[in-house]
């Protein structure tokens, strides 16, 4: 008797889940991680004596912990600028700190709800630097992905300071009659949208008063506390050859709202701020400054005109990055932790709602963004600015909005290139006042803007399960 092996006959599950699996988009997602979170080294190359890694414990106390605060002033003012993202992997995760990233990296690529197929990237780069010069090899790394893979689309996942560099290589790409758009078209075709999670749109308040009073456990954990100073001469003496220090402090009219000594100032933004900071500076390092006789080659005098440099280059990039967003950017905010909000002639704070580093205001303040396009998740008091990405940051929550936000931008691309696949989107900051404008990568023109408008953000509450 012959048996019909009917079974044969059927589709296999599998098989069709693998097919499917291949027919999806591929998309690229690219995290670039907050200041003081990339692994850095001479060239690059991973050692143990030169360089900046919180993933390297050993170079971290040799070179941070262990020596004077002059001692790692004077190291990081002769090397740092020339440090560089360490060696890359295929996927770049070894450049960010693993212990603030790398739930999140996991996660996100073991996410099985995603419409289309993710390959999670990691760009690190020198926080050292300006931020400008960060957001050139943004884009230019940015580029290399895209050319080696031919990826449908990508989309940026930005933490805290990370945002900005970002914004800037994308204004880079976006502004009409740009002399680099050209190089980096590919980017601008390609880009779906922007993921900011707690960024520092306005800046913090926060980045002002460390100068006086240092790192403090209420916003840091005891190794940041070490390697960015527990003391307002710690803290200062470091930061003064740190230009992104400077990129962070209040801009524009919030500079006025925050710290009350420029509250009547005739200047706006960091250009208000140089003159009070500058003194502070002189004062905090003036009554250590036995310190520097420990120290061949660094001074007072030496510190201090680095922080002016620093200063006048932090005026600079904001003059160039304005109030520029890209045009389909998305917010993940933190709330419900005190944050330093106000500093007055004293030097005394006054606390707000914020993540414990920057205030919600400024984590909001998104030009034209909807208010449907902004997640804010109440913290459950142990989520704060760094934890986002970590095992904190998924109870609260943040992996999941993360998602549902990449799954919103692939979507809404979708939509726009149906309607219209021959038109390339251009930033809702684009104006008529802009495109007669020829900006200067490095040296832009003042950006012109009119006043933001506020938004009211979609509250979550925190969430104890995944997906």
């Amino acid at each position: 008797m012959t048996v019909s092996n009917y079974g044969d006959s059927l589709p296999n599950p599998y098989v069709l889940r693998e097919e499917d699996e291949k027919k999806k988009p591929k998309i690229a997602i690219i995290l670039v991680p907050a200041i003081g979170a990339s692994n850095l080294y001479e060239k690059g190359i991973k050692n143990s004596n030169s360089g900046y890694a919180p993933d390297n414990s050993v170079l971290m106390v040799r070179n941070y912990v262990t020596p004077p605060a002059t001692k790692v002033a004077n190291y990081l003012r002769k090397n740092a600028l020339d440090w560089e993202p360490e060696q890359s992997d295929q996927y770049g995760w070894n450049q960010a700190y693993s212990g603030t990233y790398h739930d999140f990296l996991n996660d996100c690529q073991k996410y099985d709800k995603f419409p289309f197929k993710p390959f999670v990237y990691v760009i690190g780069y020198n926080f050292f630097q300006s931020n400008l010069q960060s957001a050139n090899r943004i884009a230019l790394r940015t580029k290399e992905i895209l050319q080696k893979s031919k990826f449908d689309g990508f989309i940026y996942i930005t933490h805290s300071m990370g945002a900005l560099p970002v914004r800037a290589a994308l204004k880079m790409v976006d502004i009409k009659h740009s002399t680099v758009s050209h190089q980096f078209l590919s980017i601008h075709k390609k880009c779906l949208g922007v993921i900011h999670v707690v960024a520092p749109n306005f800046g913090a308040p926060e980045a002002y008063i460390r100068f006086h009073r240092g790192v403090t456990m209420d916003n840091a954990d005891v190794a940041e506390q070490y390697v960015l100073g527990r003391t307002g001469f710690d803290f200062a003496v470091k930061a003064c050859f740190i230009p992104s220090m400077c990129e962070i402090l209040p801009v524009r009219e919030y500079a006025k709202q925050t710290i009350i000594a420029v509250k009547n100032d005739k200047q706006n933004g960091i250009s208000a701020l140089s003159n009070p900071l500058e003194n502070l500076v002189k004062n905090v390092l003036s009554k250590q400054k036995s310190q520097f006789k420990k120290v061949d080659g660094l001074n007072e005098k030496v510190c201090l005109d680095s922080l002016k440099n620093n200063l006048q280059s932090a005026i600079k990039f904001h003059d160039f990055l304005g109030r520029y967003f890209y045009h389909s950017t998305r917010l993940v905010v933190v709330s419900g932790i005190p944050t330093v909000g106000i500093v007055n002639e004293k030097m005394q704070s006054k606390t707000v709602i914020g993540d414990g580093t920057v205030t919600l205001s400024s984590q909001k303040a998104a030009g034209n963004i909807d208010r449907q396009n902004i997640v804010e998740i109440v913290s459950d008091g142990k989520l704060k600015h760094g934890d986002t990405f970590n095992k904190v940051g998924k109870k609260n929550g943040v992996f999941n909005s993360i998602y549902d936000l990449l799954i919103d931008l692939y979507q809404t691309s979708r939509k726009s290139s149906l309607a219209d696949s021959d038109t390339i989107p251009l930033s809702s900051e684009l104006s008529a006042l802009e495109v007669n404008k020829h900006p200067i990568f490095l040296n832009g023109q003042q950006a012109i803007f009119n006043k933001a408008v506020a938004t009211t953000p979609v509250a979550l509450e925190p969430k104890t399960t995944h997906r």
